[in-house]
C-alpha cells in the first residue's frame, strides 16, 4: 500500500467539491482501509474548476492573439485551496 495518492479531478463546478469528496474521495478511502494491514495511505484530491473569472496575459508579446503560450506554468494567484483535513489532504 503506497504511503501517499494524489488523484485529479477536471471539469468541477464549485458546487461540486463536496460531492466529489462523498462519491470519490471517501470510497477510496475506505477501500484503502480495508485492504490495508497498516496505515492508510493519505489521500489528496487535486480538483480544477471548469469555469473562473482569472485572466492570464503574457508579459511578452510572443503570441499576436494576446494569449499564453503552450507550456505557460502559474504558481500562485491563480489557486483556491479548499481543505478536509488541516494540510489540505482528505485523511
Amino acid at each position: 500500500m503506497p504511503d501517499s495518492i494524489i488523484y485529479y479531478h477536471d471539469g468541477l463546478s464549485e458546487g461540486e467539491f463536496n460531492q466529489v469528496m462523498a462519491s470519490e474521495a471517501e470510497p477510496l478511502r475506505a477501500a484503502c482501509k480495508e485492504l490495508s494491514t497498516g496505515k492508510t495511505p493519505r489521500i489528496t484530491v487535486v480538483a480544477f474548476v471548469r469555469r473562473h473569472h482569472t485572466r492570464l496575459l503574457p508579459t511578452e508579446q510572443d503570441d499576436k492573439l494576446g494569449n499564453l503560450l503552450p507550456g505557460a506554468v502559474v504558481e500562485n494567484s491563480a489557486l483556491s485551496v479548499l481543505k478536509d483535513g488541516s494540510d489540505g489532504t482528505f485523511d
